[in-house]
C-alpha cells in the first residue's frame, strides 16, 4: 500500500500538472471561501450593520491592491475607466445586497437567490446588447423563477427584507458581470478588482454615515479575516481562469451554494423546507445549464 504522503503528493501532481484541472481547483477552493465569507458576515451582523461589513470587505481588498500599486507588484493600467466605473457601481450595489440579503436571511438561501446572477446576466445581455442566445435558455430562465418561487415559500407567507435584498443581489449582480466582460476585454483583472473595492468602499461609506457608530473592538478582528479571505478567494479566481474556461468555472463555483447551506445548518441551525429544496435544484441546475449553453465556441 502507498503511504497516505505519497498518496498526497501524487494528487497533488496530477493537479499542478493539468492545467485545466488545476484552475477548476482553484475556483473550487475560492468557492469554499465565499461561503466562509457569508459565515463572518451572518456572525457580525448581529453586532453592526451590513454597510460596516460590506465596507471593511471592500476596504481590505482596496488597501491590497493599493499597496500591490504603489510598490509597483501590480500593474496600473487603465484603458477604459467608463466601463470600469459602470461595472465597479453595479458590482457595489450588488455585494451590498448581498450581505443584507445574508444579513436578514439565512446564509444557504441569500446565496442561493444570488446565483441567480447567470440567469439575469443572459437576460441583460439579449435584452440591452441583443446577444444571439440559444432559445432553450429562456426555458431554464422559466424554471430557474419557479425555482425561487418555491425557496420563498408557494404561499408567500414567509417572505422577508432579506429575500428581497437577495433577488436585488442576483438582478444588480447579471448587469455587473455583463459589464465585467465588457470592460475585462481592455482592462486586466488587477484594475477591474482594485474600481470594484474603490467604488464600493466609497458607496458603502455613504451607507455607514446613515447609522454612525463606532464597531465593537471584537469586530475588527473579524473584518480584517473576513476582508482578507474575501481578497484571497477574489485572487484564487482571478489566477484560475488562466486556466479554465469561464463557462466551466462558473460551473465549478456554484459549489458555494452547497457549502453555503451546509454551513448554514452546521452553524446557525439552518434548515429549507422539502419546497425549498426541490427550488434550490431548479435555480442551481438552470444557472448551470445557462452558464453551459451562453460559453463561447472554441476557436
Amino acid at each position: 500500500m502507498q503511504a497516505p504522503v505519497l498518496k498526497y503528493k501524487n494528487v497533488i501532481t496530477i493537479i499542478t500538472t493539468n492545467k485545466k484541472l488545476l484552475g477548476n481547483t482553484l475556483i473550487f477552493i475560492s468557492a469554499i471561501l465565499m461561503a466562509l465569507v457569508g459565515v463572518f458576515v451572518k456572525h457580525l451582523s448581529g453586532q453592526i450593520p451590513a454597510s460596516y461589513i460590506t465596507f471593511g470587505r471592500f476596504f481590505v481588498g482596496f488597501m491590497y491592491i493599493y499597496i500591490g500599486r504603489k510598490f509597483g507588484k501590480i500593474d496600473k493600467t487603465e484603458n477604459n475607466r467608463k466601463n470600469l466605473l459602470i461595472f465597479a457601481f453595479f458590482g457595489a450595489i450588488a455585494a451590498t445586497s448581498f450581505f443584507l440579503a445574508i444579513s436578514t436571511d439565512t446564509l444557504g438561501r441569500a446565496t442561493l437567490l444570488n446565483s441567480l446572477q447567470p440567469i439575469f446576466s443572459a437576460i441583460f445581455a439579449m435584452v440591452l446588447f441583443k446577444e444571439k442566445t440559444p432559445k432553450l435558455v429562456w426555458l431554464f430562465t422559466g424554471i430557474s423563477f419557479i425555482g425561487v418561487y418555491l425557496v420563498t415559500s408557494p404561499d408567500f407567507s414567509n417572505i422577508n427584507i432579506g429575500m428581497v435584498y437577495g433577488l436585488i443581489a442576483g438582478i444588480v449582480a447579471g448587469l455587473a458581470i455583463m459589464y465585467m466582460n465588457i470592460a475585462r476585454q481592455t482592462e486586466s483583472a488587477s484594475a477591474t478588482f482594485y474600481y470594484f473595492c474603490k467604488i464600493g468602499m466609497i458607496f458603502t461609506f455613504i451607507l455607514c454615515l446613515k447609522t454612525p457608530m463606532l464597531p465593537p473592538a471584537s469586530a475588527y478582528l473579524y473584518l480584517f479575516i473576513m476582508g482578507m479571505i474575501g481578497t484571497l478567494s477574489q485572487l484564487l479566481i482571478t489566477y484560475a481562469y488562466k486556466y479554465t474556461t469561464p463557462t466551466e468555472g462558473g460551473i465549478v463555483f456554484m459549489s458555494q451554494i452547497f457549502f453555503a447551506m451546509l454551513l448554514g445548518y452546521a452553524i446557525f441551525g439552518e434548515t429549507l423546507s422539502f419546497e425549498g429544496i426541490i427550488g434550490a435544484i431548479m435555480i442551481l441546475l438552470s444557472g448551470a445549464f445557462v452558464t453551459w449553453l451562453r460559453r463561447k465556441p472554441s476557436v
